[in-house]
């Protein structure tokens, strides 16, 4: 019966602890981006956003921007115009087709 007591009080205690290090980890990460927070606009002008730079690694990151900056060439080259969501997804939509025209696979 002891046993099963002292058990059971261990259970919130390593759920504290767990806390305890979520917490100590969510402040460094917030000590890290502090100076970030203040470039606003981020995703809009072309910046990775807060939550991409916290969660995405360094490796996805760079292909991400990448073909980010392959498709303004592109948008570019064609003189496709982008000052709306819709114009951005339809250039998006010819890019696509761009690309499998020229051979790539649907995975790339």
């Amino acid at each position: 019966r002891n046993l099963n007591a002292s058990r059971t009080m261990s259970a919130p205690a390593t759920q504290i602890a767990a806390d305890a290090r979520k917490l100590k980890k969510a402040q460094a990460r917030q000590t890290r981006v502090v100076g970030e927070a203040s470039e606003l606009p981020r995703a809009s002008a072309g910046k990775l956003s807060l939550l991409e730079q916290v969660k995405v690694d360094k490796a996805t990151a760079d292909d991400y921007l990448r073909r980010c900056a392959a498709l303004d060439q592109w948008l570019d080259s064609v003189q496709l115009k982008r000052s709306s969501v819709t114009d951005l997804m339809m250039g998006l939509l010819e890019y696509l087709d761009h690309l499998l025209l020229q051979g790539h696979e649907l995975g790339d």
